[in-house]
Order: structure tokens, then sequence, then C-alpha cells
């Protein structure tokens, strides 16, 4: 479903706002990222030795990262907590 309410990538999107580097082991912070009108943002900070993640928009990182050019999953996820990796 999430694929069926995305939207398509057929270029490279742009990193208009933090940094692409960011990883539940760290560097945390965030990242906003835009292909046409279509936005993803993602935050990972530290919480009580836990990742805690927020993602919101289109998975715009995979097109950003791998260079593939396609359908971007719609995200929602308002607190996601994984372990700290290291």
């Amino acid at each position: 479903m999430s694929l069926e309410l995305g939207e398509p990538v057929t270029g490279r999107p742009v990193l208009i706002s933090g940094s692409m580097a960011i990883h539940r082991g760290g560097p945390y912070g965030h990242f906003l990222l835009k292909y046409e009108d279509v936005y993803h943002y993602k935050s990972i900070r530290l919480w009580r030795g836990w990742a805690l993640i927020r993602s919101y928009g289109y998975k715009l990182e995979i097109a950003y990262k791998m260079g593939l050019h396609r359908r971007a999953a719609a995200v929602a996820i308002g607190r996601s907590l994984k372990r700290a990796s290291k």
C-alpha cells in the first residue's frame, strides 16, 4: 500500500537541510530531501540508549543514496525505537 501511495522519482533528489550521514549509531541529526514537489524528512536522535527515528513524506533517501529511480514509497513514522548500533 505504501508503494501504491508513492510518487515516481526519475532523477536524484536534492538535500535541502541536514546531513545524509545520520545513522542510528551516530552521528545523529536530520535530513530533508526534495524531488520536484515531493519531500522526505527523517531524524534520528539518541534517547535512553535507543535510536529514536522519525520519518515523514516519501522515501527519497533510496534514490539519493543508490541512484535508483523508481516509485518512492509513502512513509509516516511518528516514532520508532531501534537499538542504537555501534
